[in-house]
């Protein structure tokens, strides 16, 4: 499974790397799965930035680590988070019905074309 960790851009002067994430992505790697760690801190991204990024990477789970202090700009990052994932799948299953109902339009006239050349 592909699973993101995520850290959201707060405002701190601690930016020391988040060894708890790497904690738990070594253990989720040990275990067969991908894991990428998106540091919104100490990259510098927005939320935007980082959504996109986990949708990009097609990671099914997001875990979002943070300081306590924190707490609402993970909140924050979550409701984002959702959102987008939420769209992408209204935009999946339009992708899936347009396929099922191309692909039975154009079998149908392929039928009947093949039947009269028998």
């Amino acid at each position: 499974m592909k699973v993101a960790l995520v850290r959201p851009r707060y405002n701190t002067h601690i930016v020391s790397p988040p060894l708890g994430m790497g904690y738990v992505s070594a253990y989720l790697k040990k275990h067969g799965h991908d894991v990428k760690i998106i540091d919104g801190l100490n990259l510098d991204l927005g939320d935007e930035e980082i959504v996109q990024k986990c949708l990009e990477f097609e990671s099914k789970l997001v875990g979002i680590y943070c300081m306590s202090a924190y707490f609402l700009r993970a909140v924050e990052l979550n409701k984002k988070l959702q959102l987008a994932y939420t769209e992408v799948e209204k935009l999946s299953k339009a992708k899936s019905e347009f396929i099922s109902i191309a692909s039975h339009q154009l079998r149908t006239p392929l039928t009947a074309i093949k039947g009269y050349i028998s």
